[in-house]
């Protein structure tokens, strides 16, 4: 009897914007952007974001803004810069939450992917 386990097949995620833009919402015969656009959008224009940030602000939504950065780095290999910072939080005990941004050079990379799917999209 072979008890050996095996790992569950892999799921393909996909490579890239087309894939990542497909996933959004019609409403009204209106393409929302999707998640990974508004975070991208946001960080190419030079903002700092934090979890607690993006959940709040109508224009990013994000409320798991960590898995949107994970899928940013790597289904669109763009390198993506954090730092974890402490503030006070509830009843004075600490909180630690990661800041995102880019760097100028992937700031243009991501302005570059970003722009390449708009011109695909008008096309």
């Amino acid at each position: 009897m072979d008890n050996s386990r095996k790992s569950p097949p892999q799921r393909h995620l996909g490579v890239g914007l087309e894939d990542i833009a497909n996933t959004n919402i019609a409403r009204n015969g209106i393409k929302f952007p999707s998640k990974i656009i508004r975070v991208l959008s946001a960080l190419i224009s030079g903002r700092m974001l934090n979890r607690y940030e993006a959940a709040e602000d109508p224009t990013i939504f994000d409320t798991c803004l960590n898995t949107t950065i994970s899928e940013i780095q790597h289904r669109l290999g763009i390198p993506v810069a954090r730092k974890y910072r402490t503030v006070v939080g509830y009843a004075g005990y600490p909180v630690t939450f990661c800041q995102y941004w880019l760097e100028p050079n992937a700031r243009l990379m991501a302005w570059l992917i970003l722009d390449n799917h708009n011109s695909e999209i008008s096309a």
